[in-house]
């Protein structure tokens, strides 16, 4: 998985990407039917 807090970035632009990247996690946990637990 890549590390996004590893890459140089504005704030807003880094909060969109998490926002963005948990929002396909969570999309791909229901499709998928697998539980993360994070």
């Amino acid at each position: 998985m890549e590390d996004l807090s590893a890459k140089p970035r504005k704030g807003s632009t880094k909060l969109k990407d998490k926002e963005k990247l948990i929002q396909i996690l969570d999309k791909s946990t229901r499709d998928f039917g697998l539980n993360y637990d994070f």
